[in-house]
């Protein structure tokens, strides 16, 4: 009951941590459309490199989180 406890508070923040990240990199990509000609090359650069970061901490999220639904179905 305990792992089962464990396991189902990490997927909740996973999904947590995934939906913020998307956000976070959706909000990161309008600013590039709408400022992209008034921005300078090294803003730009760090935009889309923060962007990229967090779709892929996301991706390896919602892989991690993927893995633990199995060991909750597992353990069922």
């Amino acid at each position: 009951m305990e792992k089962r406890k464990l396991l189902v508070g990490k997927i909740i923040d996973y999904k947590n941590y995934t939906q913020i990240l998307l956000a976070l990199s959706t909000f990161f990509y309008f600013g590039i459309v709408i400022k992209g000609p008034d921005l300078t090359t090294a803003k730009s650069a760090l935009l889309l490199t923060a962007m990229i970061l967090f779709i892929l901490f996301a991706y390896l999220f919602q892989k991690a989180r993927k893995k633990y639904e199995e060991q909750l179905a597992e353990t069922e």
